[in-house]
């Protein structure tokens, strides 16, 4: 048997501004961890030349 707990107009609020807090640092992580990895990268990652494609078969197929 579960029983409801009724919260107070300040509980939902306070944990209402947790969960935006929260979402707030998730999202500056995400920000920083993609911002390090461009960096890391260099600005010049679409001329850098990439793997050859090899089919099953051993063939290149790199256009």
């Amino acid at each position: 048997m579960s029983t409801m707990v009724k919260l107070t107009a300040e509980e939902v609020e306070r944990r209402r501004q947790r969960n935006r807090a929260i979402a707030l640092l998730l999202l500056g992580m995400v920000a920083l961890f993609f911002t390090i990895t461009i960096v890391k990268l260099g600005g010049n990652v679409a001329e850098r030349q990439s793997f050859p494609i090899i089919d099953r078969y051993g063939n290149d197929s790199t256009p």
